[in-house]
């Protein structure tokens, strides 16, 4: 089971990663151009506030999203593992004092756990895709 989780959190770290390096520094560096032109104008200083927040809107929409992915995700996850213990707790009420059919629970569980980890490893593909799009908008 953990090193099911491992797998999951280095899967989640490529993506962030991946989101960082290909959909937020493109981002950033556009916002930071546009700044630069703002420094450019002869415009009051609430002008130049205007543009430079208006420059840096994009980015901030975009670390918006990609915050609420990642919550979103680890809520979802926490929710399936939570599923998976209450079920195992459910089910320790039959076993008793059995060790052996203790033994199977603990296995289901951690397998149900497991199966939550691949699950969600492969959702996100499915994730950096949404950010990625939302944010080419």
């Amino acid at each position: 089971m953990a090193e099911k989780f491992e797998e999951l959190q280095r899967a989640t770290e490529r993506m962030v990663e991946d989101v960082v390096n290909k959909v937020m520094r493109p981002l950033q560096k556009e916002a930071f151009l546009c700044s630069a032109q703002c420094c450019d104008s002869n415009t009051s200083v609430k002008g130049f506030e205007q543009c430079t927040t208006a420059c840096n809107g994009r980015v901030q929409q975009a670390e918006q999203l990609v915050t609420a992915e990642i919550q979103g995700f680890q809520a979802r996850l926490q929710r399936c593992a939570q599923r998976c213990q209450d079920v195992m707790q459910d089910r320790a009420i039959d076993v008793g004092n059995d060790t052996r059919k203790m033994q199977k629970l603990q296995a289901e569980g951690e397998a149900c756990i497991g199966t939550c980890a691949d699950d969600f490893k492969a959702t996100l593909p499915k994730i950096y895709n949404k950010i990625a799009a939302a944010c080419k908008r």
